[in-house]
């Protein structure tokens, strides 16, 4: 019961922070904009999405995944992603080993592909006509690697937010003048809990400058993507428009790892979109869950790793380790068959992984 009191006010609070951001009306136009091809992105929003359309709210949502059910109050613009060669780019990056400086070498590649989904999603017929026709009292932005599209909030004339769907970075937060706390704040990255030691604050210090290296990175390239949608002589230019945000929702909460100082403008909203209704699972999971007497591991590399392409020899150790234990283990495996799966594992391209959870075992 408190947990649906706390959910509640969470809900009525997001409600209440972006009404005060538009004018008065009896319900308003929202503008969501996710260019991302990672689905994962898009359940975090729903949350805040399902709690605007219940208070009356008319939403549109652009982005490349559809709500399977229809909701009121609701409509999708779908995204086509599918030149885009991420499917490739994850799959060399699970198949070959590194550290953290060769993951980085790989870092333009990917923030290209994340820059022209959100560029495409400007060439879009259905969203061009959407531009030239209507307008909206708000408009929220799925911010990963697409700041320049602050550029559409003087295109509607509207306020815009912020829906950071990654733990708080610095490009993020730099735009509401949200300051580092270097010396007392441990990078999101690093983990650290309590007090830093002389060390840590050492580590801390670069792992932060990284940050602000990394900030200025994507500040070049979204100034790029800005000039090339919303050209001079009828926008502001980009430094002025990524500075004009409202307010910035992040995926995160204090609970997760330390209490962090932030302005007014910065709101954590992590877990906004976990449901108190459990949804009853498929039979055949609820069956395998039932007679986990000893217990259950559910594993997934999430949406944009497949595990299907991992290399041979990490998935044998994977599958040994897993096959010598007591519990039973739910595995997310996008292919029909496994070879060599042990009889205590069961596979499914698609797994209710809040559902799962709450399960007893």
């Amino acid at each position: 019961m408190k947990r649906s009191y706390s959910n509640l006010f969470v809900t009525l609070f997001l409600i209440f922070t972006i009404g005060i951001c538009v004018k008065e009306s009896e319900s308003y136009k929202i503008l969501m904009v996710f260019p991302s091809f990672s689905p994962s992105h898009l359940i975090f929003a729903s949350g805040l999405l399902k709690g605007l359309t219940k208070f009356g709210h008319e939403v549109t949502m652009v982005s490349g995944f559809p709500q399977e059910k229809p909701i009121k109050n609701y409509r999708d613009v779908v995204l086509s992603f599918d030149d885009l060669d991420k499917d490739s780019i994850m799959a060399d990056m699970a198949n070959k080993p590194g550290n953290v400086l060769s993951h980085m070498k790989r870092m333009p590649e990917m923030m290209n592909l994340f820059y022209e989904a959100a560029n495409k999603t400007m060439k879009n017929p259905e969203f061009r006509k959407i531009m030239e026709e209507e307008t909206f009292d708000l408009l929220i932005v799925g911010a990963f690697a697409n700041q320049f599209l602050s550029g559409l909030a003087y295109h509607f004339k509207c306020p815009w937010i912020i829906l950071n769907q990654v733990p708080p970075m610095h490009s993020i937060l730099e735009t509401v003048g949200n300051p580092l706390n270097i010396a007392s704040t441990p990078h999101v990255s690093l983990g650290y809990r309590g007090p830093m030691t002389f060390m840590q604050r050492l580590i801390n210090f670069f792992a932060s400058g990284l940050d602000v290296l990394l900030t200025q990175y994507v500040r070049s390239l979204d100034g790029i993507y800005y000039e090339s949608n919303f050209p001079q002589d009828k926008f502001p230019a980009f430094e002025e428009s990524i500075q004009n945000v409202s307010m910035v929702l992040l995926n995160y909460h204090f609970t997760q790892g330390i209490i962090r100082p932030n302005v007014p403008a910065v709101v954590e909203i992590g877990g906004v979109h976990v449901e108190d209704e459990i949804q009853p699972l498929p039979r055949d999971i609820q069956k395998f869950l039932d007679t986990a007497t000893d217990g259950a591991i559910f594993l997934s590399f999430g949406s944009n790793v497949k595990t299907s392409v991992l290399p041979n020899e990490k998935l044998d150790v994977i599958l040994k380790c897993f096959g010598k234990l007591k519990e039973k283990v739910l595995f997310k495996w996008e292919t029909d068959t496994l070879p060599n799966k042990p009889d205590n594992m069961m596979i499914g391209k698609w797994m209710p992984q809040r559902d799962i959870l709450a399960h007893k075992n």
